[in-house]
């Protein structure tokens, strides 16, 4: 099967369905709290890739969301319809979570990280987001999201390694 963005998202809320019945913090109709993240994580049928999927989709969607100034809420709006992304929910106040709290190292999660399925998954979801945004809007938007997606990498994830690998990723593929 041709891996495409559609397949993961769709992969990740089939395999969410039955996972949220078995934890107590769910997130809204659209994501789950941090506090269960691993647990989320882990009763995928695929925990590498799910790791991948929710670090990489959810950095692309906190980057269109960041878009949403009352000129652009509706390419936020259109986004979504098309690319529903889990989101991730703090504990403690309940606001959204960045996507560095799944390689966050104070709990070994960087350890879990798989860098070549990274890759691998970011080769698909990138260029087909890419794609998307200069098909239905413009370069310049497209530049707009790129910069978010550098800026909240510099912002939230540790320079070395993660920073480090996931720029080049952005670089290679977005």
């Amino acid at each position: 099967m041709v891996e495409n963005t559609f397949n993961f998202i769709n992969k990740f809320w089939t395999d969410f369905e039955g996972i949220k019945k078995t934890i107590s913090h769910i997130g809204g109709f659209d994501g789950f709290c941090q506090c269960e993240s691993e647990k989320v994580i882990e009763k995928t049928r695929n925990p590498t890739e799910a790791r991948s999927f929710l670090i990489l989709g959810m950095l692309v969607d906190q980057a269109v969301d960041g878009l949403s100034s009352q000129a652009n809420k509706s390419i936020y709006e259109d986004f979504r319809a098309v690319y529903t992304y889990p989101k991730l929910v703090a504990h403690f106040d309940g606001s959204e979570c960045s996507s560095a709290w799944f390689c966050y190292p104070n709990h070994g999660y960087d350890k879990k990280v798989n860098w070549l399925n990274m890759e691998s998954i970011s080769k698909v979801m990138f260029p087909e987001t890419k794609q998307w945004l200069i098909d239905n809007y413009d370069s310049t938007i497209y530049e707009k999201v790129r910069y978010s997606i550098l800026k909240n990498i510099n912002s939230n994830f540790r320079q070395k390694p993660e920073g480090q690998r996931l720029i080049s990723l952005v670089d290679k593929f977005f």
